[in-house]
């Protein structure tokens, strides 16, 4: 999700999804009628081991993962729903419910969007 919604503490991070996503949007596009599908997959957090490496906003070490591992989906999880997507040619994927609301709360309203994102990693929900 990080690639449509600012995620605080993660900046250099969401700015690479967003730029990822741009470019995946644009290549879409370029290959139009060439019979090879673009799909954009935004997960919502997933358990992994990335946090380790994530820095914060003073170049220093985050260390831990700023959401609760049982609220959050495994990678087979996310995979299979990635295979799924993929095998139909979507556009999109978003593996959350929770991220699909996000998506069009910040169309409609990008001020109660940032509020969310900052109250979800202060509550590490």
């Amino acid at each position: 999700m990080a690639g449509l919604i600012g995620v605080p503490t993660r900046t250099g991070y969401s700015a690479a999804k967003h730029a990822v996503v741009g470019f995946l949007d644009a290549l879409r596009v370029e290959l139009q009628g060439s019979g090879v599908a673009v799909t954009v997959i935004c997960p919502d957090f997933v358990v992994s081991e990335i946090h380790k490496r994530a820095l914060g906003p003073d170049g220093k070490p985050l260390g831990e993962n700023p959401m609760s591992g049982s609220k959050i989906m495994t990678a087979d999880e996310c995979a299979g729903l990635m295979l799924e997507s993929i095998a139909r040619r979507e556009r999109l994927l978003i593996t959350s419910a929770r991220g699909r609301f996000a998506r069009w709360l910040k169309l409609l309203s990008p001020a109660a969007i940032d509020r969310l994102a900052a109250k979800a990693i202060r509550d590490k929900r």
